[in-house]
């Protein structure tokens, strides 16, 4: 990889984010047929005592996690072979890095706006600011941050036939 750490940073990014995206928002839909049980188990306590949005599971927020099932994992795989590849040489993945991460902050950032200022919804009675709000930023800041810094890293290589 040419950006040496921060490149392989980006990769286990990507690659984790796209295994969440296939192994743990499907429980957000209940399918009942994928994933396992034991995972939604999982994401059920964690739902119940840390996200009052999840738990709830408004309409909304299960378009918005069929579109991740629909687009992050593609992503993920193509983010990863360009890191491996030299993202100096993956100039097509500018297009695609913007996309996704301008769909990843909507998605959060309606998230956040549910969590921490709706009042008036119909599940406004079930919703309220989540029980530790730092633990909940702290776990959801960093797929806000980590896209914004991915897309720059982008931005900023230089394809060496241009140079």
């Amino acid at each position: 990889m040419e950006g040496g750490v921060i490149d392989w940073f980006f990769a286990i990014f990507w690659a984790s984010f796209g295994l969440v995206a296939v192994l743990v928002d499907p429980c957000g839909l209940a399918l009942g047929v994928w994933p396992p049980p034991q995972i939604c188990d999982v994401m059920v306590r964690y739902a119940e005592r840390l996200d009052p949005v999840y738990a709830s599971k408004p309409l909304w927020l299960k378009v918005c996690i069929a579109a991740e099932l629909a687009l992050y994992p593609a992503f993920c795989v193509a983010a990863c072979v360009a890191l491996r590849r030299g993202i100096s040489k993956s100039q097509w993945l500018k297009l695609p890095a913007v996309v996704v991460t301008t769909i990843i902050l909507q998605s959060y950032t309606q998230i956040i706006a549910h969590n921490f200022f709706d009042t008036a919804s119909p599940t406004s009675a079930f919703v309220v600011v989540p029980p530790r709000p730092m633990l909940w930023i702290a776990l959801y800041f960093p797929y806000i941050l980590i896209p914004c810094l991915f897309v720059a890293r982008v931005f900023a290589a230089r394809h060496p036939k241009l140079d």
